[in-house]
């Protein structure tokens, strides 16, 4: 969700004569105001403007009410304050919200959207009044609206004869049952974190589509063994609740645990959120059909499975890869062509590319990748991929690449190193690969990594290959 009050503000480039202090045109401080409306979140549609999502002036005893409020040709005004107050049938303030000052300094604004959020009000009708104050006067009232609070959980159903409080069973609902009210004198139902899972899909390439809509460019849930598999859920309706974090693990065959990935921890801290998205990413799976869990963690709690889908992946063949490492848009630059695995002959090259993809706001970019033999704790060889730029600049895609040339038989594990912007460099993941030779090697399985999607990037995964 974006700050509570977001000033709309033209730019100056285009409407120059707006941006001078009106003040030298001894005109008295205005405004007009617009509007106050209701509903069950507040969404920016664009860039500094908002709208409110599910409009109505009736609720029930246990959601979140939101309200907007519009003004509009602020003009010569020093300085401005909203004041919203809830006040109950006897016209006893029950709630009262106040903004922070706004500070225009007699420039010209075009327009203000300002919201708040009242978090569960008593069966019951009431007011809102809108009052707005400029400069140095008192409050003002501009506008009085009328809401319904109504006994009783949205779209529930009672939680047992004769009880006094309600539970949804459309959302997964978590947290105290009741509260005793001693205004309304009766228990009331407390908010609970609530969402709407819709569905987890699986294919390649996530991509946002517009505002907070994302879609896979490739949807499909059967693939070629080493394939990436993107897998990504949709929840809806998201509700009292200040972080959550989305897991996919995968079951081999639907019964043995092989993998699981994180999603990075989303903070709605409490605000509706209408949608949102999370995806995850493997590199590779064994071939076989798998079953792909769902599973949500609110508030810092534990994992709980939510839902499933299955994926199948076809027997073995080569995935052939062209890297062009070094190229902030992927299609110049040294380029490694590869056959993409992680077993090996001693007599092969290896060679390790990792990949990112959505850099914007980086100045640069250094991945540095460390090789342990199995069971070593200091590394025995360290490759520096050459520092990328991308100064800030939206880069599609980047693949950096070392080659370890050819190793003795064994199993190693592949440590990755990243540093942003010149800041020291941290693991970000752990790739696992066996060399076969004459003289054998010890035992061990591959171990991969959760791969993690950061604010400015998305790392996409290590892959590991031989030259052809």
């Amino acid at each position: 969700m974006m700050k509570k009050t977001l000033p709309l503000i033209l730019a100056a480039v285009m409407f120059s004569t707006l941006a001078l202090p009106s003040l030298a045109l001894g005109k008295e401080p205005s405004f007009k105001y617009r509007s106050t409306v209701f509903g069950l979140g507040v969404n920016e549609t664009r860039q500094n403007v908002n709208e409110i999502v599910k409009e109505s002036n009736y609720f029930y005893d246990n959601q979140s009410i939101y309200f907007l409020t519009r003004i509009f040709a602020i003009d010569s005004v020093d300085k401005f304050q909203f004041r919203h107050e809830v006040q109950d049938q006897n016209g006893r303030v029950v709630k009262r919200f106040d903004s922070r000052v706004f500070a225009p300094q007699r420039y010209f604004w075009p327009e203000v959207y300002h919201w708040d959020v009242i978090h569960s009000l008593p069966g019951g009708e009431y007011q809102m009044k809108v009052y707005i104050r400029m400069d140095e006067q008192a409050f003002r009232l501009h506008d009085t609206k009328t809401i319904q609070v109504i006994s009783g959980q949205y779209n529930g159903q009672r939680a047992a004869a004769g009880a006094s409080h309600y539970q949804d069973y459309n959302y997964y609902a978590y947290g105290q049952s009741g509260q005793y009210c001693s205004y309304c004198g009766r228990y009331i139902c407390q908010p609970k974190p609530g969402y709407k899972l819709v569905w987890t899909r699986t294919g390649r390439d996530v991509y946002n589509t517009s505002g907070y809509e994302y879609a896979f460019r490739q949807e499909k849930n059967v693939f070629d063994q080493n394939e990436p598999v993107s897998v990504m859920t949709k929840l809806t309706d998201i509700s009292q609740v200040e972080s959550f974090q989305i897991k996919h693990e995968v079951l081999l065959n639907g019964r043995r645990f092989y993998d699981s990935k994180i999603s990075p921890v989303k903070k709605p801290d409490y605000d509706f959120w209408y949608v949102n998205y999370s995806d995850t990413y493997f590199n590779r799976l064994p071939s076989g059909q798998h079953t792909i869990n769902t599973l949500i963690s609110l508030n810092g709690g534990a994992f709980q499975k939510i839902g499933s889908t299955v994926v199948t992946v076809k027997g073995a063949q080569v995935q052939r890869d062209v890297i062009c490492a070094g190229s902030g848009q992927g299609d110049n630059g040294a380029c490694v062509n590869i056959d993409q695995k992680s077993v090996f002959q001693s007599y092969e090259n290896v060679i390790v590319v990792t990949n990112f993809s959505r850099l914007s706001g980086l100045d640069s970019l250094t991945v540095r990748h460390d090789l342990y033999r199995r069971g070593d704790s200091q590394p025995f060889l360290s490759k520096e991929v050459p520092t990328q730029y991308p100064n800030g600049s939206y880069w599609g895609r980047v693949h950096l690449a070392s080659d370890f040339g050819r190793l003795a038989a064994g199993d190693y594990e592949v440590r990755v190193q990243l540093s942003v912007d010149g800041n020291s460099f941290r693991e970000i993941d752990r790739v696992g690969i066996r060399v076969q030779g004459a003289y054998g090697y010890r035992p061990g399985e591959p171990a991969f990594n959760t791969p993690h999607q950061y604010s400015d990037f998305v790392y996409d995964g290590t892959r590991t290959g031989a030259r052809y």
